[in-house]
C-alpha cells in the first residue's frame, strides 16, 4: 500500500492534468480511510501543497490529517486562514483529527 500511495503522490505532484492529479489524490484519500498512511509516505503532498488548486486541497489536507502524525500539524495549521471557505474547513477538521489522536486515551473524554 505504501509503495502504491508513494506512486499516488508522485502523479499528484506532477504537471499532469487537472483530471489525473485529482485521481490520484482521490485514491490516496481512499487509501488513508482504510489504512493509517506513515507521515513520511504523504509528506511530499505537504510540502508541495501551497502550489495544489483550492479544489484539490481538501484531499491533501485530509490525508495529512488521516496520519495521526503530530509532524503534519504546521503544513495542516498553515491552511486555517486560507480564503475559501472549503479548504478552512477540511483544514480545521485535519487539526482536530491530529491534536485528538495526540491525546492519550486516559485523557479522552468517554
Amino acid at each position: 500500500v505504501e509503495r502504491t500511495v508513494e506512486r499516488l503522490t508522485a502523479v499528484a505532484l506532477s504537471g499532469e492534468s487537472y483530471a489525473v492529479r485529482e485521481s490520484a489524490l482521490h485514491a490516496v484519500c481512499t487509501a488513508s480511510s482504510h489504512y493509517e498512511l506513515p507521515y513520511r509516505v504523504v509528506e511530499p503532498l505537504a510540502a508541495g501543497a501551497g502550489g495544489f488548486e483550492p479544489l484539490l486541497l481538501p484531499y491533501v489536507l485530509a490525508v495529512l490529517g488521516s496520519t495521526h502524525d503530530h509532524a503534519a500539524l504546521p503544513n495542516v495549521e498553515r491552511f486555517l486562514h486560507h480564503p475559501h471557505t472549503e479548504v478552512r474547513l477540511e483544514a480545521s477538521e485535519a487539526v482536530r483529527e491530529l491534536q485528538w489522536h495526540r491525546e492519550s486515551p486516559r485523557d479522552r473524554p468517554a
